[in-house]
């Protein structure tokens, strides 16, 4: 056996399950205010960031090990199964994932997806706007299950509220500087309770 493998691959888990558990501690924490969305402006996702693609399909019995996260669809994880290796898979970083239950996260590492996750890349801000780009998506497609699933055709129609410039433009600037102020939020939390 590989004990080292197994020693890092659990060790890999251990930060990202405390990382997560952290997280989860530190929002319980942060203000939640209700935001005025009255004056925001409604945005088609194919048309603010291009078409996407579709991870690739890729049966359990055909996964290699590897060092690579496998996304697919799941809350739990953020819908990381496991680490792989298939060389034939394409590599994503930078990205938003929608999965066929309309779990929706920015990816800001190289990953491989299933078929049952869309990927969006195109016209990317920065990690800041992505992940408020991200929660809004996540709140917008809540609601899908085994039943009634998110797939492509929805994302060619899946429509936004943001907010906006006084041109009607999305207002990339003021999302960057919300998802900032949160993170100071929490991180300030953070450092009173360590």
């Amino acid at each position: 056996p590989d004990w080292q493998y197994m020693e890092d691959y659990m060790r890999n888990i251990e930060v990202r399950v405390s990382d997560s558990i952290s997280k989860l501690e530190s929002a319980q924490g942060v203000e939640n205010s209700k935001i005025d969305v009255s004056s925001w402006g409604t945005f088609e996702l194919r048309k603010l960031f291009g078409a996407c693609k579709k991870g690739s399909r890729l049966v359990q019995a055909e996964r290699i090990d590897g060092d690579v996260p496998l996304v697919t669809a799941g809350y739990e994880n953020v819908g990381i199964t496991s680490n792989i290796g298939n060389t034939n898979m394409e590599v994503f970083k930078d990205c938003i994932t929608i999965d066929m239950f309309g779990n929706c996260f920015y990816r800001d590492y190289k990953f491989n997806a299933d078929d049952n996750v869309l990927i969006f890349a195109e016209n990317i801000k920065n990690k800041y706007v992505s992940m408020y780009i991200a929660g809004v998506v996540g709140k917008a497609t809540s609601g899908y299950d085994y039943t009634n699933q998110y797939r492509i055709n929805n994302y060619n129609r899946q429509e936004i509220k943001l907010p906006t410039t006084s041109s009607g433009n999305p207002d990339w600037l003021y999302m960057e500087n919300y998802m900032k102020a949160l993170e100071t939020k929490v991180n300030d939390f953070l450092d009173k309770t360590t």
